[in-house]
């Protein structure tokens, strides 16, 4: 594993190098990032944006706003948050995130602060979300990343996300910022931000045996092509949202919010998209477009859509569970 030494706080750039070293760099090989961002929020690849930020705070205040490609919830980053990448091949069934959140809370214990893996992809500090993790797969390579709560700005956090209301529907919580907690408020003693990603580098390089590098300048055009060709569009960030959708609905399951939105013309399913902070390990977009033209009917879905298509992209997702959610 190699780790590429990246002090750019430029969102755009950044997911454009993850990307850049995930996918298309040659030869490919397993690689560790840590790297920090401007004030933005970062928007799950299969979430509506404009559902997910306050757009008059963002624009407001001069937010970024991104879509990574991995799935799961919007989360804020700003100077305070660290943000850490592993890229490697893919040999797991399922997304199991515990192999690299483990490093981190190792780290916290050094530093004399308890901290645990909590629900399917956080991790908690005495009941606190201090760290939320998405993972990718595409071509046989997996992408993990997350986030550190370090010593964010938690009031600009709560001002620029969005929460929907069945986000705590298990948690019998008021508002954001009693959901979430930094790092810095469980210190015995203050250090920055710098010396916590040097211990948290240190610990990741002997238990992986990581080795420095760094990108040609070759590469580093192809980087900076592919954060203006992608992550620095509109169309990839925000996407072209219709005007109005006929029929929605939305559940809160285990492994993520589920929003189903579809648009009925003449009886007949028109379009269709799949929101929501769930990760899947195909493309929600190869069932909706199964059921566009069809006619909008429970029994029409039921008979014609096969039970394994909709595992194939929500594993844990019947299709009576699905129907009871459309109809």
């Amino acid at each position: 594993m190699i780790q590429i030494d990246n002090f750019s706080t430029d969102p755009a750039y950044n997911l454009a190098l993850e990307e850049f070293l995930h996918l298309h760099r040659q030869p490919l090989c397993d690689v560790f990032l840590l790297w920090q961002n401007e004030p933005t929020v970062v928007i799950g690849r299969h979430q509506n944006t404009f559902d997910e930020i306050h757009r008059d705070y963002v624009e407001a205040a001069g937010v970024h706003v991104m879509r990574r490609n991995s799935g799961g919830g919007a989360v804020y980053h700003d100077l305070g948050n660290l943000n850490f990448s592993f890229l490697v091949d893919d040999c797991e069934n399922g997304f199991h995130f515990e192999r690299f959140t483990q490093p981190v809370i190792r780290t916290l214990e050094q530093l004399g602060v308890t901290a645990e893996n909590s629900g399917r992809n956080d991790i908690a500090i005495a009941g606190l979300k201090i760290s939320g993790n998405a993972q990718f797969r595409c071509n046989g390579r997996l992408l993990h990343h997350g986030t550190i709560l370090f010593d964010a700005n938690l009031e600009n956090l709560a001002k620029a996300l969005n929460v929907a209301p069945e986000k705590y529907v298990s948690r019998a919580v008021a508002s954001i910022r009693s959901r979430v907690t930094n790092v810095c408020e469980h210190l015995a003693a203050h250090i920055p931000i710098s010396e916590f990603r040097e211990q948290l580098a240190k610990n990741v390089m002997a238990e992986y045996g990581i080795k420095p590098d760094s990108l040609s300048d070759r590469e580093q055009e192809a980087v900076c092509r592919l954060r203006d060709e992608k992550y620095r569009c509109w169309e990839w960030n925000y996407g072209t949202s219709p005007p109005f959708w006929t029929h929605t609905g939305v559940q809160k399951f285990s492994w993520g919010t589920l929003d189903v939105r579809l648009e009925v013309r003449n009886g007949e399913i028109a379009s269709c998209v799949f929101y929501g902070d769930f990760f899947s390990p195909d493309d929600p977009q190869t069932l909706a477009g199964r059921l566009i033209g069809l006619r909008f009917d429970r029994r029409t879905l039921e008979n014609t859509l096969p039970e394994s298509e909709i595992r194939r992209v929500f594993p844990d997702l019947m299709k009576m569970q699905l129907l009871d959610m459309i109809f």
